[in-house]
């Protein structure tokens, strides 16, 4: 069988500044995803700063389609009943679908993940996908590992683009995209209207994302999460240093709700005493960011990022569509 791991880990993906400028993009344009800087102050502060980054990183606008609610309850059923016939584990988690299929005969531990792969089909396709995912793993007789959205859970237009999300160790890699190559050939139209991965993950064939499962880090349990996480690092690291160099910021924004003015900052006052810490973060990089000193938040980014175990040199991105070759190709 064809080695898809080590094709993969002998590329180079590093972390650049075009990822940088498409993650900045998404930063400075939130509208893409919030309607209007009401719903963007009201998210911040009730998730942090962080969570609003990771909502931007991994939402996509889909207004396609009505609610999949009964779609979702047959997947479930059809899961359910098989878990009689197959050792099977499924479960429904912090609004996620999960399903855990083990063939004994090969080594597989599903606490021990070490790679992702992200899929974020239309809204109106995501259980007839995963059903036919689902499927195709049994069909070969595979190791596998995957979790789906929960419609019950969703109230809005807004999709993730880990809408599917497999999880995957060393030695079911191969076996896994294998699947998931043969899967594409036989489900073209499904393929064609999945919305793109995340700019932060490795983008396979413009339909599939990828990631590696990094080691001690915040939160290992978020990839993306994770990244927020450093982004966020960045911002604060960049703002107390910016202020530092200089006497004061005014941050000249005034939010009735919150009931804060025109305020003047130092970087003491700022980062040890600051009433609605994250919205006032927010308005802050909004304020002193620009095209002269991005490069220097690159800088402060990539520090995070090294700080939080992620090989900069190796890193699971690309500004551009990765196709690994099939065996006859």
């Amino acid at each position: 069988m064809k080695d898809f791991l080590s094709d993969i880990q002998n590329m180079n993906y590093p972390f650049d500044k075009n990822t940088f400028n498409l993650v900045l993009d998404l930063y400075n344009n939130p509208k893409k995803v919030f309607k209007d800087n009401k719903t963007i102050n009201n998210y911040i502060t009730d998730n942090g700063l962080g969570g609003f980054i990771f909502k931007l990183l991994n939402t996509e606008m889909d207004t396609r389609g009505k609610s999949v609610l009964r779609e979702r309850n047959d997947y479930l059923d059809r899961l359910t009943q098989d878990i009689e016939k197959y050792p099977y584990v499924v479960t429904l988690n912090n609004k996620w679908i999960r399903v855990d299929g083990v063939n004994n005969d090969k080594e597989f531990n599903i606490n021990n993940i070490k790679h992702r792969f992200y899929i974020s089909p239309l809204r109106e396709d995501l259980y007839r996908f995963s059903i036919k995912l689902y499927d195709k793993f049994k069909e070969n007789n595979i190791n596998f590992s995957f979790k789906v959205l929960d419609e019950k859970y969703r109230y809005n237009k807004q999709h993730r683009k880990d809408a599917i999300t497999i999880f995957v160790d060393d030695n079911n890699f191969d076996d896994v995209y294998k699947s998931l190559e043969d899967f594409s050939l036989e489900n073209k139209g499904l393929i064609r209207r999945c919305h793109k991965p995340s700019v932060i993950t490795m983008n396979f064939s413009n339909w599939l994302g990828y990631s590696k499962e990094e080691q001690n880090q915040k939160d290992p349990s978020s990839y993306i999460g994770n990244f927020a996480y450093c982004f966020k690092i960045a911002l604060e690291n960049f703002c107390s240093d910016y202020l530092r160099k200089g006497e004061y910021v005014i941050i000249p924004k005034k939010d009735k709700e919150h009931n804060y003015e025109d305020v003047k900052y130092n970087a003491d006052s700022f980062f040890e005493n600051s009433n609605y810490y994250d919205l006032r973060l927010y308005e802050l990089t909004k304020e002193i960011i620009n095209n002269d000193n991005k490069n220097e938040l690159y800088s402060y980014l990539v520090t995070a990022l090294k700080i939080n175990n992620y090989d900069i040199d190796n890193f699971p991105v690309s500004k551009n569509k990765i196709k690994i070759k099939r065996p006859n190709e």
